[in-house]
Order: structure tokens, then C-alpha cells, then sequence
């Protein structure tokens, strides 16, 4: 029985990671990231009680009420609070049309964690099979990209869903796609070497590299040079914790810094200029200099953002702003506690791929399918603690 219920949660953990990314309904506002929502919600929460049903009918180990879940505990319950205290708690509760990133995405996200933490402490084993997943998600994705970007080419008459020119897969944005493939690069490149598949390591880092190009986006193109450097340097010598987290502000502060001084630098062929991002962020500032405590609630930024800008923003296009303007000052302090821990006992590879999501989150808004990596990502690194 143990051993059936250990793969009932794995295999759960391994749908998810395959098919979140996949799955688009045409039909709705937003055919992409609402499906992804639904799935994402139902198999946290299904998880989890089958995870609390365990606990309470098979006698399965309560978890270690360690700070990690102290904190996570406060986060939520903050979260929660403010959500419901907000501006428009309602959206802020449920999430809003365009991206479905209220409370109910947030907790699901923690309990995810809390699975995935609870599969790998009881077999460690599973970790290659979590691995192995990541690694078939981002084949298919890859496949799927070049796929369009062919058709593109091959049959021009062939309808190919893309965003201002860009591949975007089935993940709705090319940014979302970019930054998907970035954040779990460092996982496939551990996993094949793992098995000793070299070459096909190789070769799967030409196949995200041309695919990260192709989505134009500069996060993702960005994070992925600092996640093979990092992981380039780290085979030569170890990279202690601490240099991961400064190396997590010191992107964050110098990209806000960098993009309210001096808007018109870009790394691509896009001239863009970071698509106001650097408005978006002074914007942002201004927010939480009025509200500094406990922030507007999630999902109002649309509300927040100056009318007289004339644009339509409802994200503030940074993880760390964002998350100071939904909670305030102190639900950032809750977050980056959350990240410190997670970095100080994550191995080399997640804390590469941790660093690398904390580059991409610090340009663009998340899908779904990226908040799901990084809670998978924080399970596994907190798996034995």
C-alpha cells in the first residue's frame, strides 16, 4: 500500500508538470491560462487532501513543523488577509479574467509544496522520475515551437497562434514559453547527466537556445546565459548559498534601477525598450509608497496603474514589486524569507534554476505553468529539511 500511494502522488506530479503546460481550450477570455487555472487548482487541492486523508485514516507521518511551514502558514493566512481587505477582494480572492492569479492560485501553489515535499522525503527515488518529467515537458514544448516556426516558413496558409510574430507553444505568451524553458534547463541538463546522456544534453541545449531566441524574449534570453554560466562555473567550483540570494537582489535591484534610469537599453533586436517597463515600475513605486504595509491586494494593479498613462497595465512586470503591491512590505519580507530558505538549502542545480526564475519574474507577469515550477522547485529543494 505504502508503495502505491507513493506512486499515486508521483504520478499525479508528473501529469501535472506534462500536461499544465499543454493544455489550451479555445472558447474562453483567455483560452490558455483559464484551462491551466482549473487544472492547476483541482489537482493541488485534490492532492492535498488525498495528502490529509493519509494523515488522519493510513497514520502517515505529520510533517515537521519546521520554520519553513511556520512561514508558509503566516504567508498564506497574510495573503488571505489582505486579499480579502484589498481594493476588490473579490478578484483578488478568485483572480482576475486576464490571469487567474488570486488567492486560490496562491494557496494551490503552497500546497503543491507541501506535496511535493512529502513525495520526496518518503521515496528519493522519485526525485529522477520529477526530473525525468520536467524533461519530457520541455521536449514536447520544444517540439511543439519548432513545429510552428516551420510552418511558419513551410505553410505560410497554415493558421499559427503567435504573438506579434513570436512562437508562443501552448503557453499563450512567447514570454511565458522563454521563461518556462530557461527556468527548467538547469533541471534537464542535471537530469541527462544523471544518466549520462551527453550528447542528447548537448543537444538539448542547442534546441532551448534556438527556441529561447525565437520567442524573442529578452528575460528568457537573459536568464538562460546566467543559468549556464552559473552552471559552467559551479562544475569548476562550488557556488555557496549565500552568493545565489545576493546574486537574487542584485538582478532584481539593478533590472528595476537599471530600467527607471535608463528605459531604452534592450538585449534583443526588438526595439522595444523593455515595453514600458521602466513606466510600469516607477508606477508601481508610487503605489507601494501609498499603501506600504499591506499593499492593494492581488490582481489590482489594473486599478492601481495612472489612468492618465493611457495603457492598460495589470501586472507590475516584477515578482518583487508585484508582490509588495499586492501585500505590502511585509508580505515581501514573508516572500523573500520563503526564497532565502529555499536557496540556503536547495542543491547547486535547483538553486540555478531558482536564480534563473527569479531573472525571468523580475521582467515579465507568470503564467500559471511558471508559478507551478516554482513551487515544484521549492518542494524539491526543501525535501529533506
Amino acid at each position: 500500500m505504502k508503495v502505491s500511494r507513493g506512486k499515486f502522488f508521483t504520478n499525479s506530479l508528473m501529469v501535472l508538470i506534462v500536461f499544465l503546460p499543454l493544455i489550451f481550450f479555445f472558447g474562453f477570455q483567455n483560452p490558455y491560462e483559464y484551462p491551466k487555472f482549473f487544472l492547476f487548482v483541482a489537482v493541488s487541492f485534490l492532492l492535498f487532501a488525498f495528502y490529509a486523508l493519509g494523515i488522519i485514516r493510513l497514520q502517515l507521518p505529520l510533517p515537521a513543523f519546521d520554520l519553513t511551514i511556520k512561514i508558509l502558514i503566516l504567508f498564506s493566512a497574510w495573503y488571505f488577509f489582505v486579499d480579502l481587505y484589498g481594493i476588490d477582494p473579490k478578484t483578488s480572492l478568485l483572480g482576475s479574467a486576464i490571469r487567474y492569479q488570486g488567492f486560490l492560485t496562491t494557496i494551490s501553489g503552497v500546497l503543491l509544496f507541501f506535496v511535493t515535499r512529502f513525495v520526496l522525503q518518503r521515496e528519493k527515488k522519485q526525485m529522477v522520475i520529477i526530473l525525468r518529467t520536467f524533461f519530457i515537458s520541455t521536449t514536447i514544448l520544444i517540439a511543439v515551437a519548432i513545429f510552428q516556426k516551420l510552418s511558419m516558413f513551410l505553410y505560410p496558409q497554415l493558421w499559427v497562434p503567435t504573438f506579434q510574430g513570436r512562437i508562443l507553444a501552448t503557453m499563450g505568451n512567447p514570454n511565458f514559453l522563454g521563461g518556462y524553458l530557461a527556468v527548467g534547463f538547469p533541471l534537464v541538463w542535471w537530469y541527462l547527466l544523471k544518466k549520462k546522456q551527453s550528447r542528447l544534453a548537448f543537444f538539448m541545449f542547442l534546441c532551448n537556445l534556438i527556441v529561447i531566441f525565437w520567442t524573442g524574449s529578452q528575460s528568457a534570453i537573459l536568464g538562460f546565459f546566467l543559468g549556464v554560466s552559473l552552471m559552467t562555473i559551479n562544475k569548476y567550483k562550488r557556488i555557496p548559498p549565500q552568493v545565489f540570494f545576493g546574486l537574487c537582489l542584485f538582478f532584481s535591484i539593478g533590472i528595476i534601477g537599471g530600467g527607471i534610469l535608463n528605459p531604452s537599453y534592450t538585449l534583443s533586436g526588438r526595439s522595444s525598450s523593455w515595453d514600458n517597463r521602466a513606466i510600469i515600475w516607477q508606477s508601481a513605486i508610487s503605489g507601494i509608497s501609498k499603501r506600504p504595509l499591506v499593499g492593494y491586494g492581488q490582481e489590482n494593479f489594473l486599478l492601481v496603474f495612472p489612468k492618465e498613462r493611457h495603457m492598460v497595465v495589470d501586472n507590475a512586470h516584477n515578482i518583487f514589486l508585484e508582490t509588495a503591491i499586492s501585500s505590502g512590505i511585509i508580505g515581501l519580507s514573508l516572500f523573500l524569507t520563503i526564497l532565502f530558505i529555499v536557496l540556503k538549502n536547495a542543491n547547486t542545480q535547483i538553486k540555478i534554476s531558482l536564480i534563473v526564475f527569479v531573472v525571468v519574474a523580475s521582467f515579465n507577469p507568470l503564467s500559471i505553468t511558471q508559478i507551478m515550477q516554482f513551487w515544484i522547485l521549492c518542494g524539491m529543494a526543501l525535501k529533506d529539511s
